[in-house]
């Protein structure tokens, strides 16, 4: 069954229809559920009726981390203002970790790439020995 477009409106969700109890079977909870805006409570109900288990679980888990952000008391049910507050520190908190292994993995590249310049020069030295070696060598061979 595909709910019509008016279904899904927050207006008229209000909390009046609840957590669907399936919701609880993939990982959601009543504090979880009063404290994710409407847009997402709309999500999760779309994906429970398209079966995206998967799409469900990932929007809970966001909606968690973003929770660990938001300043507001245990309990408490949805804030705007405190939501947004919340997703702009969670935004900040995963650029700084990208940013964190982007620079991670540019040390890495730069520390391979200086270790392959020393070993090209290392070789380039022992080539320029050993050459040098069988000159002076080809030198004493004809005294």
């Amino acid at each position: 069954m595909v709910a019509s477009v008016e279904e899904d409106k927050p207006e008229q969700l209000g909390d009046k229809r609840g957590m669907p109890e399936q919701l609880s079977d993939w990982g959601c909870d009543k504090a979880l559920w009063d404290a994710v805006p409407h847009g997402a409570k709309r999500d999760l109900r779309r994906y429970l009726r398209t079966g995206k288990e998967d799409l469900a679980r990932n929007r809970m888990a966001t909606m968690r981390e973003i929770g660990t952000f938001v300043k507001a008391e245990p309990g408490a049910i949805w804030e705007g203002k405190t939501w947004h507050k919340g997703v702009m520190e969670w935004e900040a908190d995963n650029l700084a970790a990208i940013e964190a292994e982007n620079a991670r993995i540019k040390a890495e590249k730069k520390a391979g790439r200086a270790a392959k310049a020393k070993a090209q020069k290392e070789a380039k030295a022992q080539k320029l020995a050993e050459e040098e070696a069988a000159k002076e060598e080809e030198a004493g061979d004809f005294q």
